[in-house]
């Protein structure tokens, strides 16, 4: 059953879901062929230019940040979460809000993995890579993944806390993203452009779903009310 697991997350499909985290030793540095240079300009050569001197600042402690950071947005962590999430809606008996979380973390998944097939961007080939990635680069999942997640997560964890401490969540979704995104185009699997598009689509998608959440969680407010008031 391992084995079965284990091959099914170095899959192709494991490498879409995220799920393959760690299937090389991290000692491994996995190696592509690198592209040799062309002629290039516009925004194509700033966002290599700015691939290319965020991979100088290589070294053995920056990579394994880069590593972990990249690991906050695979399948093994986020889908925990994202089920915890679902978890505790469900064990507060909000259950339209429990649907809504489970469809908006989905759907973040389906649709990146959706845009990538259509732009069918190839991923970058500028520099060994430091980590394994499969399919192609445009948007970068991970961070569509990771602004999903932490942001639902920060919705969550927000409702929790006085006024004063609200912004503390958010913020660490923010770094938590930002970190994600950033890996990505240090360990050479995306383009600076697809870790853009991948925090675009993420926060539309989200936003819209947050406006949903809130609208249910305010039904949920005044129903509750009336039940104290006795008129329910």
């Amino acid at each position: 059953m391992m084995q079965r697991w284990q091959a099914f997350r170095c899959s192709s499909l494991g490498h879409v879901l995220g799920l393959n985290v760690d299937c090389d030793e991290d000692k491994v540095i996995l190696t592509v062929a690198v592209e040799q240079p062309q002629p290039v300009s516009g925004l194509h050569a700033l966002e290599r230019r700015l691939a290319l001197r965020l991979h100088r600042s290589a070294s053995p402690r920056m990579t394994w940040l880069m590593r972990r950071s990249t690991e906050l947005a695979s399948g093994q962590v986020a889908l925990p979460i994202a089920i915890a999430l679902v978890g505790r809606e469900i064990q507060r008996n909000r259950i339209k809000s429990a649907r809504v979380i489970s469809i908006v973390w989905t759907g973040g998944l389906l649709l990146h993995v959706t845009i990538k097939l259509i732009a069918r961007r190839k991923r970058p080939a500028l520099f060994p890579v430091l980590t394994r990635a499969g399919g192609y680069s445009l948007p970068s999942g991970h961070t569509v993944t990771a602004v999903v997640t932490y942001g639902l997560a920060a919705w969550t964890v927000r409702r929790y806390l006085p006024e004063s401490l609200r912004w503390f969540p958010t913020t660490i979704a923010i770094v938590i993203v930002t970190a994600t995104g950033a890996s990505r185009v240090y360990l050479g699997v995306h383009y600076p452009t697809d870790v853009f598009a991948g925090a675009l689509i993420g926060a539309v998608w989200l936003a819209g779903s947050l406006r949903m959440l809130t609208e249910i969680e305010a039904q949920y407010g005044r129903r509750f009310s009336r039940r104290r008031l006795g008129l329910a």
